[in-house]
């Protein structure tokens, strides 16, 4: 284990270099499974190289620099992600662990590429509306982990069009969130879309009903207000600062 330095100022004189000799004896005193080391950055005066001769105590080392290395900021740990992965997965690492690249590793971890937030392609992500982004931040299955939705009926196709509200502006692909309005799941079949989660306290006959006549269309069941669910989407990301 590479010891922690401590040291005093750039030109040592006999107070800097004994007070960091006596530090990192006190620190490797108090502190167990790490290691301090008293050192200088410049060339002692012989008044300081003759006290600690008179106290029978080594020289402290001379350290040129204390410029940062490759290996002082280098991280142990990699996060990665899969070819697969949606981009939503890479921002929530880069934002969770403040990190600036996320390598695409393959199965036999082979580098794919890098996906970073200062490219230009990934730098809109962080003032996107969530909505706009289902089936690239993040899909259904997420929304379904996230928020505990009950599947009802297993949806033909994965939703990657948007989410919306107004259901006069549903298009194919979209995911509508609706109320207690089974009589809608024929509209939203017509208009191309791929699911619905409602917020309908029960899966009542005419829920049943209306999936039957609506077989390719996914329907989630949420416990609670559908107005939670856009706010808090996963990966909604805050300005950059």
């Amino acid at each position: 284990m590479r010891p922690t330095f401590v040291v005093g100022h750039q030109r040592p004189d006999t107070d800097s270099a004994v007070s960091a000799v006596v530090y990192a004896d006190l620190l490797n005193a108090l502190k167990q499974g790490e290691t301090f080391e008293g050192i200088v950055l410049g060339e002692l005066s012989g008044q300081t190289k003759w006290l600690f001769a008179e106290a029978d105590t080594p020289l402290p080392r001379h350290v040129n620099h204390l410029l940062a290395c490759a290996r002082d900021v280098a991280r142990c740990k990699v996060f990665s992600i899969g070819p697969d992965a949606a981009l939503g997965e890479a921002l929530d690492l880069i934002m969770r662990h403040r990190i600036g690249v996320v390598p695409i590793l393959d199965a036999k971890r082979k580098l794919l590429g890098l996906l970073s937030d200062r490219m230009p392609a990934a730098n809109y992500f962080y003032h996107a509306n969530a909505e706009d982004f289902l089936g690239v931040l993040f899909s259904v299955a997420d929304l379904e982990r996230h928020f505990k939705l009950t599947r009802w009926q297993k949806p033909q196709t994965e939703a990657g069009g948007q989410i919306v509200l107004d259901t006069s502006r549903v298009t194919p692909g979209s995911l509508v969130l609706i109320g207690d309005q089974p009589e809608l799941l024929a509209h939203c079949r017509d208009a191309g879309a791929a699911a619905v989660v409602t917020c309908a306290s029960q899966k009542s006959s005419f829920w049943r009903n209306a999936m039957r006549a609506c077989p390719g269309l996914g329907v989630w069941h949420y416990r609670g207000s559908l107005m939670a669910l856009l706010p808090n989407c996963p990966w909604r990301f805050p300005p950059r600062g």
